[in-house]
């Protein structure tokens, strides 16, 4: 990877600055001039292209409602995917009277249906934003999307019904509109810190993986105690895709933040506490050794014994 930027900066400055530079931390014009100089002193001048430090701004990142705002978005994503492709041959089993296997390939079909939905999703957002409509507009109508349309889906699904085709094409529908996440959420780490994006998506991917731990496992309990598929797979399903579209829509942003602000990454409160109630067993351990030290008798050096 070194290499290949070290060749893109000999060759062409300016698209080295764009694809290293923070846009919150210089202009493009000023990063391209700093790349420029660096590539004429031989890649080792002054300039650094790219981020400075090695250390990634976390608690500025939780300190974001931005961010807190993408981070429950996320978790109510997965919570949505997780649950349903993990429950999704059992649930056809039982619905459906068909065979595992036959469940198994059923339960292909949500999945390839979001394939094709996420080939339509990036070129949509794409021609909307050429066309003029904000980013912030577009990455929310996209999530929207992904979330409302699907809810509505579910609801559907969740009614009783003999047609168990239209219930695999209401799921199949839901799991595939799913995938213009990728056009709003999956967007907005970019849009609010192009320099810590990739950090960032793994500080919400980490509240996303929640529901593959505890989603998966409640949905089975849930299941156990009502015997009701609705109950156990779509009702909180819809509740998190709706709390999701409510708080990505009114509390999320995609206007770029700076990370990098002293005041943000201090310490928070609850640090200290951590850290006080940590010293005190380790400070009580040390006098209870030094106690045990000084009641036990010294033993007596190797030269002081005597040769009888």
């Amino acid at each position: 990877f070194e290499q290949l930027m070290a060749g893109i900066l000999a060759a062409d400055p300016e698209t080295a600055a764009l694809l290293t530079a923070d846009r919150l931390g210089m202009s493009a014009a000023a990063a391209a001039d700093a790349a420029a100089a660096d590539s004429h002193s031989g890649g080792h001048g002054g300039h650094a292209v790219g981020p400075i430090s090695g250390q990634v701004p976390w608690r500025a990142f939780l300190r974001s409602r931005a961010v807190r705002a993408l981070m429950f978005t996320h978790f109510c994503n997965n919570w949505f995917h997780y649950t349903m492709l993990a429950w999704l041959p059992t649930y056809f089993t039982d619905t459906m009277s068909v065979d595992l296997m036959h469940a198994a390939q059923t339960a292909l079909l949500p999945p390839l249906a979001g394939i094709a939905a996420s080939a339509v999703a990036g070129p949509t957002a794409d021609a909307l934003i050429a066309r003029g409509v904000a980013v912030p507009t577009v990455r929310k109508l996209a999530q929207c999307t992904a979330f409302l349309l699907p809810t509505a889906c579910l609801v559907a699904a969740s009614l009783p019904t003999d047609n168990s085709s239209s219930t695999v094409a209401l799921i199949t529908a839901a799991l595939g509109i799913s995938s213009f996440s990728l056009a709003g959420l999956y967007c907005t780490h970019q849009d609010l810190s192009p320099k810590y994006s990739s950090a960032m998506l793994g500080l919400t991917n980490t509240s996303g993986a929640i529901p593959g731990i505890l989603g998966v496992a409640f949905t089975g309990m849930l299941y156990d105690k009502t015997g009701s598929w609705p109950v156990a797979l779509f009702y909180p399903t819809i509740c998190f895709l709706l709390a999701g579209a409510a708080v990505y829509t009114l509390l999320g942003s995609n206007t770029p933040e700076d990370y990098d602000v002293p005041e943000l990454n201090a310490p928070f409160v609850f640090e200290e506490r951590v850290r006080g109630a940590l010293a005190q067993p380790q400070a009580a351990l040390s006098h209870v050794q030094q106690k045990l030290r000084s009641l036990m008798p010294k033993l007596p050096s190797h030269g002081d014994g005597k040769k009888h």
